[in-house]
């Protein structure tokens, strides 16, 4: 947990000082379509205010956008047509939008689709990479079969 905090923190002050574009949010999009777990709720609150406290936005606003595209992709990982690894890109073009949607009538500024449009397709081999990530180093409950 303490590895993907530190990629998280990292990827929030390259977000706010050099990219451009919510990519904490892809990250947290891709893990949360991973793992469902409560702390993908805990990391998107904690980074939403971390990102508000660094580019200077009102506090709250962010990481309540963060929670409500991370409580859906939740829901919409539990699906049955979301099992595939392709369907990461579709979800996570819907989100984008939805948040820079929500972004842009609180923030009034416009929305930047090409930006949108390149995080979609990294999202890609973020999913991949936090997927080894996670199989790799938290290794999953053992199943035991009743004799």
């Amino acid at each position: 947990m303490s590895a993907i905090v530190l990629f998280l923190i990292l990827l929030s002050f390259l977000e706010a000082t050099i990219l451009p574009g919510p990519w904490v949010l892809v990250a947290l999009i891709a893990r949360s379509f991973i793992i469902d777990s409560k702390s993908n709720y805990y990391l998107a609150f904690a980074f939403g205010l971390l990102i508000a406290l660094l580019t200077a936005t009102p506090l709250g606003i962010l990481s309540l956008i963060y929670l409500i595209i991370v409580k859906i992709v939740h829901l919409l990982s539990k699906l049955p047509f979301s099992s595939k690894w392709w369907m990461v890109v579709p979800i996570c073009l819907v989100m984008l939008i939805l948040a820079e949607g929500l972004q842009s009538l609180v923030f009034h500024y416009s929305i930047n689709f090409i930006q949108i449009i390149l995080q979609t397709i990294a999202s890609v081999p973020l999913y991949f990479l936090l997927r080894i990530w996670e199989e790799r180093f938290y290794p999953q409950k053992e199943v035991r079969l009743k004799i």
